[in-house]
């Protein structure tokens, strides 16, 4: 997104996923916490993905911030695994409180290992916004990103790609629509003005 907002990237294609599988935030916990949603995770230990993950940092602190709290001094430790799946391993193992997640990466890791939702749940969830694109810088080589788009376009109609899209939960890649970004825009520009403390 901030890459979009200084016109240093464009959007090229855009996944549509399976039906009943929604981009958003999600943040989890062990089965026998008591916290039930993010207000009870006040002073808890977290792991974020990364700084600038979108669902994995960036939503979860501007709806801490949305609670009238600075992030910063919110959570109590908090942890940046490098990638979604390491969140879960953390809480799941203890290390952590709760994660911070992409919810099609913990769909997908239940679905992978159901008994995951045993020992771990859901206490929050963001709204939804527009999924993951791939995007090209805009200075980047135009007919090597025309084939690039081709190529993703037509990826659900090859029996390999097909079978690799579907293990990701994608049905086909669509042409981009700048306005399913709008809403992320909004909360990339709505954190930066409301606090500069990402913990």
């Amino acid at each position: 997104v901030h890459m979009l907002s200084k016109d240093t990237a464009r959007l090229l294609v855009q996944p549509e996923f399976e039906s009943g599988l929604p981009y958003r935030s999600v943040m989890v916990v062990q089965r026998d916490s008591s916290a039930t949603g993010l207000a009870d995770l006040a002073g808890k230990d977290v792991s974020f993905s990364d700084r600038e993950s979108f669902t994995g940092c960036l939503v979860p602190c501007l709806s801490v911030v949305d609670l009238g709290r600075d992030p910063a001094a919110f959570f109590g430790n908090v942890v940046y695994t490098g990638s979604h799946d390491q969140s879960i391993e953390a809480v799941d193992r203890g290390l952590v409180d709760a994660a911070a997640l992409h919810s099609i990466v913990w769909d997908s890791a239940v679905r992978n290992e159901p008994a995951l939702a045993q020992r771990l749940k859901e206490i929050w969830w963001s709204d939804t916004y527009g999924p993951p694109p791939v995007v090209v810088p805009c200075a980047g080589d135009s007919e090597l990103q025309g084939a690039l788009r081709d190529a993703f376009l037509a990826l659900h109609t090859d029996l390999e790609g097909s079978e690799i899209l579907r293990e990701l939960g994608i049905r086909r890649f669509v042409s981009a629509r700048p306005a399913d970004y709008q809403t992320a825009v909004d909360v990339y520009e709505r954190l930066q003005k409301a606090t500069e403390s990402i913990p």
